[in-house]
């Protein structure tokens, strides 16, 4: 195993975004917001909308509205300010809000579920162009719902919170509890719990009401503190490396042992192609990785899970974009609900290789926007006098992009 050294990343430079404008048409068409399937597969898909000002004035903002059908959900969206997850969606430009005439601007999401988006509406037309949605959205009951009252932590443990509030007004049909812009528990009642988590870790709440309509406003927001954290480590300041070859062991041997909670994982590579799988060829869920998992977890502890290594065949190269080695970390994000992700970038194959080692700071860019409080770290190797070309390029790249990486961790051997 190795002990990780962080190394606060330095202020980076932020890009602004251009959106592309086309020339003016020689007639006004309406303004239309077209979606497609960028990729596919078993359990979900990446959709993209492209909005396109057909007609002669400037649109100054604009807000794309859809319903997902049940069993389809949105997980992270990027290029827009989304409300909702499921049933009734909405996403509102940021960046990106003002479209010339004959101009276009887009946004995009992950989906969980197969189901396909019904009922678009664009500034509150439809957006194949006209006044109303081919087929309206339901409407029943009418209204979305009060704003849940007084919402508040009842009770704490080492790895949850228990949460209530007071009821909403209106018809509703149930309660989200966010932390951030992700859903952290979906209940019909006024009461949920939020568990798996780390001792003596923080966390701010809040709630939404919902029904076919829309979701409400937030409540007010809570913030709470789990127990059992006073004698470990400040989050993932020490966080050596374990990995599942020859006989490791328990994870809990060593918190008992030395103290030490959090743990770096090694190594999540491609399963084939841009598939995420451990060690290449274990499954994400349900196998010995998801165990030490638990263990760990349960030890009041949490894990890091390494994207590379030196050696096996890695995401990096075989994902073709930034986008889709975004989607593959995100795969693993998601599945573990995790706090922070490590690139172990070394090797021909993804440190030296330039268009691999920018592809990965780039999807690092995206995953960082998707998950603001997610902590992204690249670990990298380094001769004695410091970080050599490679490196340098590395942070040159992530400082000109804006990428917003949060460690530089160097490998002192």
């Amino acid at each position: 195993m190795r002990l990780r050294i962080g190394v606060i990343a330095a202020a980076l430079a932020t890009v602004a975004a251009t959106v592309i404008v086309a020339a003016t048409p020689a007639f006004a068409a309406p303004a239309t917001a077209a979606f497609v399937k960028t990729s596919s597969w078993g359990s979900g898909y990446e959709g993209k909308y492209t909005i396109t000002n057909g007609t002669t004035s400037t649109i100054n903002g604009w807000t794309v509205a859809i319903d997902l059908p049940g069993g389809t959900s949105i997980s992270s969206s990027w290029d827009a300010n989304r409300t909702g997850t499921t049933g009734h969606i909405t996403f509102a430009s940021t960046w990106n809000g003002t479209i010339a005439p004959g101009g276009t601007a887009s946004f995009g999401f992950i989906a969980a579920g197969s189901g396909d988006p019904t009922n678009c509406t664009l500034n509150g037309a439809s957006c194949g162009g006209g006044t109303t949605p081919t087929t309206p959205p339901v409407t029943t009951p009418a209204g979305t719902p009060g704003v849940p009252g007084n919402f508040r932590v009842t009770a704490t443990t080492n790895t949850s919170f228990s949460l209530a509030w007071n009821a909403s007004t209106g018809t509703v049909t149930g309660y989200r509890v966010y932390e951030g812009s992700t859903v952290r528990a979906t209940v019909t009642g006024t009461t949920a719990t939020v568990s798996g988590l780390a001792a003596g870790s923080t966390h701010t709440y809040t709630v939404k009401a919902y029904n076919t309509v829309g979701e409400s406003a937030a409540s007010n927001s809570v913030t709470a503190t789990t127990t059992g954290g006073t004698t470990t480590p400040s989050g993932f300041a020490a966080a050596p490396y374990l990995y599942q070859w020859g006989e490791p062991p328990n994870p809990q041997t060593i918190q008992s042992a030395t103290g030490i909670r959090w743990f770096t994982l090694a190594f999540v590579l491609s399963g084939g192609g841009c598939t995420p799988a451990w060690d290449g060829n274990r499954p994400l869920t349900g196998g010995v990785d998801q165990t030490v998992i638990n263990q760990v977890r349960a030890g009041g502890g949490d894990v890091i899970p390494s994207f590379g290594g030196w050696s096996g065949n890695k995401l990096g190269p075989n994902c073709s974009t930034p986008q889709a080695l975004a989607n593959a970390y995100q795969t693993v994000i998601n599945t573990y609900n995790l706090k922070a992700i490590d690139i172990d970038i070394e090797n021909t194959d993804e440190f030296e290789n330039d268009t691999v080692r920018n592809r990965i700071v780039d999807a690092l860019k995206i995953v960082k926007q998707n998950n603001p409080t997610l902590k992204t770290i690249i670990t990298f190797g380094t001769a004695t006098t410091g970080p050599g070309y490679y490196a340098q390029q590395l942070i040159s790249r992530a400082a000109s992009t804006g990428a917003n990486i949060d460690v530089f961790t160097i490998m002192p051997f």
